[in-house]
């Protein structure tokens, strides 16, 4: 039996460091960290970024589907996260942990 595979998908600005340390926990995550297409941030702990930046269409087209539709908000992420069966997800905003259901 193959064991499952995880991807973790940072959408905010994170040092090196800990996205290291993240891909370190478990060889099953793939983590999706591409700090050149989210917005430089502003100050320490800036989680929106400096909102004047501007993407090429290049940088828009490689973004990750959950990366664009974060700016949609909460119900839009959690919508996201139970249609393409994401175990979890946690986002700005609270949204909560999601699982599943084992319909």
């Amino acid at each position: 039996m193959n064991a499952p595979k995880y991807t973790v998908v940072i959408s905010s600005d994170l040092e090196p460091e800990h996205v290291a340390r993240i891909r370190q926990v478990d060889t099953r995550l793939t983590v999706l960290y591409e700090p050149d297409l989210l917005r430089p941030p502003r100050y320490a702990a800036d989680h929106n970024g400096d909102p004047a930046f501007q993407r090429t269409p290049e940088q828009e087209a490689q973004r990750p589907v959950l990366l664009r539709t974060r700016r949609a908000g909460p119900r839009a992420l959690e919508a996201l996260c139970r249609a393409t069966n994401v175990t979890s997800c946690h986002g700005r905003g609270s949204v909560e942990a999601m699982r599943p259901s084992a319909a």
